[in-house]
């Protein structure tokens, strides 16, 4: 049965998952569209999602491929998605570089998860990079 809400939102209410899901897909978008050695989208489409189409009003510097938000954080080239209804609150953050997905699913609409997902990136981000000084000094 469909949500109550689905009606008017298609698909973006209509796309039923879980956090660890998404941290699956996260995984195959950071190995380049393979998982468990199966290609499951070619390396070539990401230079499609991933290339900037145009920018947002919603965010500063912010630009937008095919189905994502690119981005940058502390230097970092971010790519997201994420969305909200009446009820549910999502967001998908993946940091290439450091191999980092971060997904959250919230049962409030009015939730902050974007500032959540970035708060979490900065401790991690922060944690690696003094982490990864000290091996290298």
């Amino acid at each position: 049965m469909a949500s109550p809400h689905a009606i008017r939102h298609n698909p973006s209410a209509v796309f039923y998952t879980n956090v660890s899901d998404l941290t699956m897909l996260g995984r195959l978008h950071l190995n380049n569209g393979t998982m468990n050695g199966f290609e499951i989208l070619q390396p070539e489409c990401y230079e499609l999602m991933w290339h900037p189409i145009q920018t947002t009003p919603y965010r500063p510097n912010k630009h937008y491929g095919l189905g994502w938000f690119l981005g940058e954080f502390s230097g970092l080239k971010i790519i997201g998605h994420g969305g909200r209804e009446y009820g549910f609150n999502s967001i998908m953050l993946i940091c290439p570089q450091f191999k980092i997905t971060i997904a959250i699913l919230i049962n409030v609409h009015t939730a902050e998860s974007l500032k959540l997902a970035v708060k979490i990136l900065s401790i991690i981000t922060a944690y690696a990079q003094r982490n990864l000084t000290m091996v290298y000094s």
